[in-house]
C-alpha cells in the first residue's frame, strides 16, 4: 500500500484496516472486496480526507475511526455493514450526507460535532439511538425517525440548533435527559401515545409555536410580556410510566427567565381525569426525588409538599386547580389553598378561560362572587377565544353573580 497524490487504494487481499491515524497526506480512500473490518481509531485526524469509498464487504466500522476527519464530506455506509463503533464518525466536521445501513442501534457520539449534516435518513431496522449521537449537529434541519425506534437515549439530539420540527414515531417508548435540549429552532413537537418514560429537561430552554400529543394541538408563542394567553395546556398519555418535571422538565419553562408576568403550564393527566398548574417549584436537582409521575402514578402528596418552593406569583394558580381537582386533598391543605386563592380569583379566573378549563371556573363562581363589570370582561374573553362551553359555564351560575340585572348585556357579549 502506498499514498500517491493524496489517494490510498486497498488492492491486497486486507480483511482488516488499521494505523493510518494523524496522517495527513491521505484525501482518498478506496477499500478492497476483501475488506471487512476498519478497526478503531484508523483514520483518527487524518485532516485532509476528503472521500471514502467502501467496499460492500465491510462489516465492521470500529470506535473512532473516522474521529476528527474535518473535510470528509460524504459517507455512503454498505448495506451489509453490521456494527458500527462509538464516535466512528464524531467531529466530522465537513459532512453533509450520510446513507446507514440497517443495524439496529446507532452508537453513542457517533455523528457527533458533525456540524454539516443537514438531513438524516434513520433505517426502519433501528430501535435505539444510543447517547450524544447526533449532538451538536447544528444544521440538522429533517430527521426521518425508524418505525421501529424504541428508544431515544440522554443528550441524543441535544444542541441541533437548526431542527424545526420532530415527528416521534408510534414505536417509541422511551426519551432520555436533555435529548433535545438547545435545540433552539424547534417549533413542532408531535409524540406518539405510547411513550412510556420522558427524561428530564427533554426539550429545556426550547420556546415552542405548537405541541401535539395525541392529536390535540395546543398553540402559544410565548411572546407578549404581559399576555396570560402564552400559557399552553400538555397532555400526558396514560402510558408514561415515569416522567421528570418542572423549571427545567419535560416542559418548557425556561421562558420564564424572560417573561415573569407569565404563569406556567397546565398539565392534564389522563390516567387520574385532572390537571394540575405546574409552578417552577415542581422540580429537583436530588436524581432520586425528581419525578412526580412514577409508575404512571402521580404523587399529589409530592404535589403539595412542593408548594412552599413556590413563587408566590404562581400560588394562587396552585390552589385554584388542586381545589378543582380535589385529589388525595387533605381537610388542612384545603383551607392553606382557599385562603391563598382568596383575593386572587379574578387573575386565575381569567386563566382558567385561556386554558379552558371548565372545573376551575365552575369552583370560582360556585364560592366567590364577582362584581358585574368584571363578569362583562370575562365573558367577552370568553367569546374572543370561541370557548362556547365556558359561556354555556357562566351562563349556569350567573345567578352567584350580578349578571341578573345586566341580561341585555350578556346577551349582546354572548353573540359576539
Amino acid at each position: 500500500m502506498k499514498i500517491k497524490n493524496g489517494v490510498l487504494v486497498f488492492k491486497k487481499k486486507k480483511t482488516k484496516v488499521n494505523s493510518f491515524n494523524y496522517n495527513e497526506l491521505i484525501e482518498y480512500v478506496e477499500f478492497s472486496k476483501r475488506t471487512e473490518v476498519i478497526s478503531k481509531m484508523t483514520f483518527n485526524g487524518c485532516r485532509n480526507l476528503k472521500s471514502v469509498v467502501f467496499s460492500e464487504n465491510i462489516k465492521e466500522i470500529g470506535y473512532g475511526a473516522f474521529l476528527n476527519c474535518a473535510l470528509l464530506e460524504e459517507v455512503v455506509i454498505p448495506q451489509g455493514t453490521e456494527k458500527l463503533g462509538e464516535g466512528a464518525f464524531m467531529d466530522c466536521r465537513s459532512l453533509k450526507k450520510v446513507v446507514l445501513p440497517p443495524v439496529k442501534v446507532l452508537p453513542k457520539n457517533l455523528f457527533k460535532h458533525c456540524f454539516s449534516l443537514e438531513e438524516i435518513v434513520i433505517p426502519d431496522s433501528v430501535e435505539v439511538i444510543e447517547e450524544g449521537c447526533f449532538h451538536s449537529c447544528t444544521s440538522l434541519k429533517s430527521i426521518t425517525f425508524s418505525k421501529n425506534l424504541k428508544e431515544i437515549k440522554d443528550f441524543a439530539f441535544k444542541r441541533c440548533q437548526s431542527l424545526k420540527a420532530v415527528v416521534f414515531p408510534e414505536s417509541l417508548r422511551v426519551i432520555g435527559h436533555k435529548a433535545f435540549e438547545d435545540s433552539k429552532e424547534l417549533k413542532l413537537v408531535k409524540f406518539n401515545n405510547e411513550l412510556e418514560y420522558i427524561g428530564k429537561s427533554v426539550f429545556h430552554n426550547r420556546v415552542y409555536d405548537e405541541y401535539k400529543i395525541n392529536g390535540t394541538a395546543f398553540c402559544s408563542s410565548f411572546t407578549a410580556k404581559d399576555d396570560i394567553g402564552n400559557c399552553i395546556t400538555v397532555n400526558i398519555p396514560e402510558t408514561v410510566k415515569y416522567l421528570a418535571l418542572g423549571y427545567e422538565g419535560v416542559l418548557p419553562f425556561a421562558y420564564r427567565d424572560r417573561n415573569k408576568t407569565c404563569p406556567d403550564h397546565v398539565l392534564s393527566l389522563e390516567k387520574e381525569k385532572v390537571r394540575v398548574f405546574m409552578s417552577s417549584a415542581y422540580y429537583s436537582y436530588n436524581d432520586d426525588e425528581d419525578y412526580i409521575i412514577i409508575d404512571g402514578r402521580f404523587d399529589f402528596k409530592k404535589y403539595d409538599s412542593q408548594l412552599e418552593k413556590a413563587e408566590e406569583t404562581e400560588k394562587p394558580f396552585v390552589a385554584a386547580f388542586r381545589l378543582a381537582y380535589p385529589e388525595e386533598l387533605d381537610e388542612y391543605t384545603e383551607k392553606m389553598y382557599y385562603d391563598l386563592l382568596s383575593g386572587n380569583e379574578k387573575d386565575v379566573a381569567f386563566f382558567a378561560v385561556e386554558v379552558n378549563d371548565e372545573n376551575v371556573l365552575s369552583y370560582l363562581l360556585e364560592n366567590f362572587n364577582f362584581d358585574t363589570e368584571f363578569c362583562a370582561s370575562l365573558y367577552s374573553f370568553c367569546a374572543k377565544k370561541g370557548y362556547g362551553n365556558l359561556q354555556e359555564t357562566l351562563s349556569l351560575k350567573k345567578q352567584k353573580t350580578a349578571f341578573s340585572e345586566t341580561e341585555d348585556l350578556l346577551n349582546e357579549l354572548l353573540s359576539i
